[in-house]
């Protein structure tokens, strides 16, 4: 089995690019050949672990020659703007000419969305591209109907795009990370960035709710750094109390993570988010927004409720930290059977 990983490659880490690493480094173990091709914002740059893309004809040369190799093509993208359906189409027209040996893999939780607005020239790209795949991969039940409503002849799997971390190779936190810990307790952690859907402003709110009790809570927040810093003044937040930490080499935001008392997801949709499964591997309480495809154990609110989000901090937040809550199943090892039945599925059709 040989197979072209295709998709953004760190950095930045985080979503799409943290699963694409993911499989590089299981396939790494397992086939007899694993490529990455990078087409994310760094895809110009020369790296060990993956092969650079500089422009739109560059990667159709390369894309070929590893077609005319019997490789597998998987395409890890988003699915919610037109870029993303133009490098599925490509890739799974390219896979015409390799016994339709291509997976397209679609991450956001906003492609339902995406899909029932599409008309004219993107809407048959996007059914082309359906139609030619070996293999459809989405994260929930919501995201492989709206695909169905373009073909129903799809060949569709769910699979979440978390495939583990290593526990045990951790580093140690920076300094300024380590004194944050030291300072405030309990510490609750968000991933977010600016854009409303992550829900960055939802948690501000929380936390200042949560203060009226819990007056040395902290705040970190992962994948967002000063460019927020006016939206927390906004909400009357002493900088003290809450650290941007921008963007993180994925080894250190897990030894992040595993330092928090709850994990906070509060967005507006969702695939299935990695940082939820990152946190229940690493034993952290997750409270979340009832969308997308939520493991086990994950505490749900309803989305767009914030009272109820800030309630259900404080009440894992004022609770012990029972054993059997720890180490929660983030599906690692099944996601991973799963994403090997596809490629044999799609080797043999």
């Amino acid at each position: 089995m040989k197979v072209l990983l295709i998709g953004p490659f760190p950095p930045p880490h985080g979503g799409v690019a943290t699963t694409v690493v993911d499989l590089r480094d299981a396939l790494a173990r397992t086939a007899e050949a694993v490529q990455v091709l990078d087409i994310g914002d760094s895809r110009s740059l020369r790296r060990e672990k993956c092969i650079p893309v500089y422009g739109m004809l560059d990667f159709l040369a390369k894309l070929l020659m590893f077609v005319s190799c019997g490789y597998i093509i998987h395409l890890e993208t988003n699915g919610h703007n037109v870029k993303s359906w133009l490098s599925a189409f490509v890739c799974s027209v390219a896979g015409l000419f390799n016994r339709r040996r291509t997976v397209i893999a679609f991450g956001s939780g906003d492609l339902p969305s995406y899909l029932g607005r599409l008309s004219g020239w993107r809407a048959l790209m996007v059914k082309t591209a359906v139609v030619a795949a070996g293999a459809i991969i989405c994260r929930n039940a919501e995201m492989e109907g709206a695909i169905r409503r373009v073909w129903r002849g799809a060949r569709i799997y769910i699979v979440p795009g978390f495939m583990g971390i290593d526990l045990e190779n951790l580093p140690p936190l920076p300094p300024h990370i380590q004194h944050f810990y030291a300072t405030h307790a309990p510490v609750i952690g968000i991933a977010a960035t600016l854009a409303p859907e992550y829900g960055l402003e939802d948690a501000l709110w929380a936390l200042k709710e949560v203060q009226r009790t819990l007056s040395e809570v902290g705040l970190i927040c992962i994948g967002v750094g000063k460019e927020a810093e006016e939206l927390v003044r906004r909400y009357g937040i002493a900088q003290d109390h809450i650290l941007l930490l921008g963007s993180l080499d994925r080894p250190v935001a897990l030894s992040v993570m595993e330092r928090l008392n709850v994990f906070v997801r509060p967005t507006a949709f969702d695939g299935d988010s990695v940082s939820v499964r990152e946190a229940l591997a690493l034993g952290v309480p997750v409270i979340a927004t009832n969308t997308g495809n939520r493991p086990k154990k994950v505490i749900l609110f309803e989305k767009g409720d914030k009272a109820s989000f800030a309630a259900k901090i404080l009440a894992v937040l004022q609770s012990p930290k029972h054993e059997e809550n720890l180490q929660a199943s983030s599906g690692a090892r099944e996601n991973l059977e799963q994403m090997m039945m596809v490629y044999r599925q799609v080797e043999v059709a």
